[in-house]
């Protein structure tokens, strides 16, 4: 899934940064130790519904769901979900990774009501 490639009509990307609804943060690429095999994730800010989508792909396979609170500067994820139920926890890691490494680089406070996301921060205390 490329959402950015350019058409053959014009010059113009498929989705421009000033009027899309989605803005493309990473396409990320990492060996899953349990399967061998190179796994190709695109995340998207959908700023809309609030959330954080992570596909694969031609498929959704998790959200994160957040609130974003401008006047405390600070970023509330309030709940993960697998959709794809192959790789789950792999899929909710990396999400949760990517939301955290977005909030740090925007210099939000992170709030987590989220029991996967505290799970993951709790896990991963060191690199938090």
């Amino acid at each position: 899934m490329c959402l950015l490639r350019r058409s053959s009509e014009d010059s113009k990307p498929l989705l421009q940064q000033s009027d899309q609804q989605f803005r493309v943060f990473f396409i990320q690429c990492f060996d899953n130790s349990t399967e061998g095999v190179c796994l190709v994730y695109t995340m998207l800010n959908n700023q809309e519904q609030s959330k954080f989508d992570l596909y694969l792909p031609g498929k959704l396979v998790a959200s994160l769901h957040y609130k974003i609170d401008d006047e405390d500067n600070e970023v509330m994820f309030v709940y993960c979900e697998a959709i794809e139920d192959t790789d789950k926890d792999a899929h909710c890691q990396e999400i949760m990774k990517r939301a955290l490494e977005d909030a740090r680089g925007r210099w939000l406070k992170v709030n987590v009501t989220c029991p996967i996301a505290l799970k993951y921060m709790e896990q991963n205390a060191a690199e938090n």
